[in-house]
């Protein structure tokens, strides 16, 4: 899979969120810096939804989209999200900072963040004819209300309240996305393009991971940081449930139109054999950077920046 295709961006928007979920219970046993550990969690943050932008403006340059502009897509989806949900966020501060509504912030957020996410997919193109992705819009209200609520005091225990139905939430989720990936993957596909699979996530672990980090960590912080925590960053990014919920999709819409796909991408990799080493390639990547980063987790850290 050539990674300057347009198959390879598709492949790699899929894969590039991280998901260190899986490892902070390792990570609690480590004593890690907190600017490492901070650093994992807050690029799962923004990586998730800029990886759902990014595959949906892969889908459109391969042909499966309503947008023939990637780059105008791409804009309107992450900015016009990013905004949407900064808007959406302010009113709900404004609503929830009136008074402690308890157990009752639970439908109030989710009710708020269903309505953000159809007015960004439904309402929004229908008027303007300008895609918004629900999913940037619904990732930026959760931290904007996460970082604002915490600033009113009288409001901690809604808090605690919303942040014990999330996390429950949260695992209901994950077990069904993977459940549904586990589903969409059969031995007949696994023996197929087990090969290509591999080659694809050995190399998106071991390559294109840490260059990507090595390069975004180029222009240092305030306070750089040193050579073997950028390694170990590299080495810590573990995909997980965003990756495993898009190629599912992705898999459906090419078998589903495989007619949309134009020419130039067919004379590569006909559609069955392209989303079905997509599906097995984003399978093993999950599978293996959860096992491998898990299992050096530890060894990394205490070579790499001298914890017990």
């Amino acid at each position: 899979m050539n990674p300057l295709s347009p198959i390879g961006f598709l492949y790699g928007a899929i894969t590039c969120a991280t998901d260190p979920a899986t490892l902070i219970p390792v990570f609690t046993k480590l004593d890690l810096p907190a600017e490492i550990s901070t650093t994992l969690i807050a690029e799962s943050v923004f990586n998730d939804p800029l990886g759902v932008v990014l595959t949906k403006t892969s889908l459109s340059t391969i042909g499966i989209g309503a947008h023939h502009n990637p780059i105008a897509l791409f804009l309107s989806l992450a900015a016009g999200g990013a905004a949407a949900g900064a808007i959406a966020g302010a009113a709900l501060e404004q609503l929830l900072a009136r008074e402690p509504f308890k157990e009752y912030v639970v439908p109030i957020t989710l009710g708020a963040a269903l309505a953000t996410w159809y007015l960004c997919e439904e309402t929004i193109p229908h008027l303007t004819g300008y895609e918004l992705s629900g999913f940037m819009a619904v990732a930026i209200l959760g931290m904007y209300i996460g970082n604002r609520l915490t600033e009113h005091e009288h409001l901690r225990e809604d808090l605690q309240f919303l942040k014990g139905f999330m996390e429950e939430l949260s695992t209901v989720v994950r077990i069904i996305v993977f459940t549904t990936l586990g589903a969409c993957v059969s031995l007949p596909l696994l023996k197929r393009y087990w090969l290509g699979g591999l080659l694809c996530a050995l190399g998106n672990i071991f390559l294109a991971r840490p260059l990507g980090v090595l390069a975004g960590t180029y222009l240092p912080p305030k306070e750089p940081l040193t050579l073997k925590e950028r390694l170990y960053l590299a080495l810590e990014g573990p995909r997980g449930v965003v990756p495993a919920a898009l190629v599912g999709t992705v898999y459906t819409k090419i078998t589903t139109h495989p007619h949309l796909l134009p020419p130039h991408i067919t004379r590569q990799m006909p559609p069955h054999a392209l989303a079905g080493t997509i599906l097995v390639a984003t399978f093993l990547t999950i599978l293996l950077s959860v096992i491998l980063e898990a299992t050096w987790a530890q060894p990394l850290a205490k070579r790499l920046l001298r914890t017990r």
